[in-house]
């Protein structure tokens, strides 16, 4: 697909990502986007993110004139309704070249992703803009869902308090990541290696959650997500020799100079509230943190098991901004508009 659009001096047209375009590309968006924050921008992650995605290649195109002048990239993503699977993707790597903004560059690029995804049959786009860029999408037809709930349970409150006045989030080093821990937690490949076992908590907390709209987890998601995925550390903890009908997936992290974990996956099944508190003690004794952060949606039975487990709400601006763009939309299933639909987990929210 090309079109060419003539932008008085410039001329540029918009087509579809090729591999061969794959370090120019990267180049571009180091450029306007930087080097990464928690990750690493290499040629490793943008592979991993848009070629060896379990749901498919990503959907990127780009404006090309005399040099690649912007870059918008529709990450796949696969989501459950009480009606069936919802073919998603989630707009990421935006980027405008600086020597040629307020040429219609992003505008542009955005209406040819829309069309291309309605044409692909996608239900659903989907991401987490930031303040400054929220108006543009907005009016581009995105409706805004509200801020995901995050909830905190404080382990070290002294460190806390300092925290609000200290540096920005980066990335650990090993050195730091190995300070996280008092005593070894698992590895999600450990966590995978369990099969069967954690295929039924899957299932349990996919019943836990199947009036929402939820990610489509399975292993070979997790395996992708939080074990393929360069330059992210992700670990895992249950307890006992096995985990039975709970598991967490976390990261250490670095934010305001404060240890902090999150708790990228909250995975639960029926009759689970003593061993969810059980666990989360545990994990609390395992870790030097200063905290652990959690995303649930209130009313929800992760919401109360969390709740029971010491963790408190955030503010309800606390959570990113969470925007749709409905296309294809099942008429039956439930409002992707409205926040208390959504099933999310902090590592749906995870910037990346």
């Amino acid at each position: 697909m090309r079109m060419t659009v003539d932008v008085a001096p410039h001329a540029f047209s918009i087509r579809e990502y090729r591999s061969e375009d794959e370090d120019v590309v990267l180049r571009l968006l180091r450029l306007v986007l930087g080097e990464g924050g928690a990750f690493a921008r290499t040629l490793e992650f943008f592979r991993w993110k848009h070629v060896d995605n379990p749901w498919g290649p990503s959907q990127i195109l780009l404006a090309d004139g005399s040099e690649l002048l912007g870059v918008r990239a529709f990450m796949r993503w696969g989501f459950r309704t009480p009606q069936g699977q919802a073919r998603a993707v989630r707009a990421v790597d935006t980027a405008t070249h600086p020597g040629f903004r307020r040429l219609g560059i992003f505008s542009r690029l955005t209406k040819a992703s829309l069309g291309r995804a309605a044409a692909d049959r996608v239900h659903l786009i989907f991401n987490t803009p930031n303040a400054a860029s929220m108006a543009g999408y907005v009016k581009l037809g995105w409706q805004m869902v509200g801020h995901p709930r995050l909830m905190i349970r404080v382990l070290n409150p002294a460190r806390l308090s300092l925290g609000l006045l200290s540096r920005r989030r980066r990335r650990l080093t090993e050195a730091e990541i190995g300070g996280f821990f008092r005593r070894p937690t698992q590895s999600v490949e450990d966590l995978l290696a369990k099969g069967d076992r954690l295929e039924r908590i899957l299932r349990l907390d996919d019943e836990l959650c199947r009036e929402g709209i939820r990610t489509e987890r399975s292993l070979e998601f997790l395996r992708w997500r939080y074990v393929d995925a360069p330059s992210l550390r992700y670990f895992a903890f249950w307890e006992g020799r096995v985990p039975v009908t709970a598991a967490l997936i976390f990261r250490p992290n670095i934010r305001r100079g404060l240890r902090e974990i999150m708790l990228v996956e909250f995975l639960m099944g029926y009759g689970a509230a003593r061993e969810v508190d059980v666990l989360m003690h545990g994990l609390a004794r395992a870790v030097r943190a200063d905290y652990m952060l959690a995303a649930a949606t209130p009313g929800t039975e992760h919401w109360g098991l969390l709740r029971r487990a010491g963790f408190l709400p955030l503010p309800e601006r606390a959570g990113p901004n969470f925007v749709v763009h409905p296309l294809n939309w099942p008429p039956a299933a439930p409002d992707p508009s409205r926040l208390q639909h959504w099933r999310l987990s902090l590592g749906d929210l995870e910037l990346f």
